[in-house]
């Protein structure tokens, strides 16, 4: 090998490593991110037609939970977001699990504001609040929870204004094209 052909392949074995050195670390934090994400509690609930639904069910697809009632707008505006991003990217792995924290007495309202609002996410009743209470301690209405494709908590938000629909559907985006 000559002297020049001896530099050149030294001058670009050093750039490979610097430009992998340089790269590297920004793969290494958002695998990071991901694996320090937690599991998610595992509950399982009635849906408004009567059968049973468990968060673990959903394993192997991103979801939402989005915690609302019948008596709170900003609820019903983000559900109606919600429903339009499952529209859109339902086939890719995307779910919602709209839970009411509504109570019996008001069962007949949730009923039929998900049939006028054509809603045909899956509709979780948890009338006691146990699985609020457990993942939402305060209680806030929206409170929506973002969950991987394996399970894990991947980000929150509380309350719903306009705008933040935008930023559910990055999440979303982003969460769908991760590893699973």
């Amino acid at each position: 090998m000559t002297r020049n052909r001896l530099l050149t392949f030294i001058a670009a074995a050093l750039l490979a490593l610097a430009l992998g050195a340089a790269f590297s670390p920004a793969f290494s934090r958002a695998d990071e991110a991901q694996a320090a994400r937690a599991d998610m509690a595992d509950f399982t609930l009635k849906t408004l037609d009567g059968k049973k639904a468990q968060l673990s069910d959903y394993k192997g697809k991103v979801v939402v939970v989005s915690f609302w009632a019948t008596w709170c707008a900003p609820c019903k505006q983000e559900l109606d977001h919600l429903q339009k991003f499952r529209d859109a990217h339902g086939g890719e792995g995307f779910e919602v699990l709209a839970i009411t924290t509504d109570d019996a007495s008001t069962l007949s309202e949730v009923r039929s504001l998900v049939k006028r609002k054509r809603w045909n996410m899956p509709v979780l009743l948890d009338p006691e609040g146990a699985v609020l209470a457990l993942h939402n301690p305060r209680g806030s209405q929206p409170f929506s929870l973002f969950i991987d494709r394996a399970g894990r908590l991947a980000d929150k938000h509380e309350g719903f204004a306009v705008g933040d629909e935008a930023k559910y559907l990055t999440t979303i985006k982003k969460l769908l094209a991760e590893k699973p």
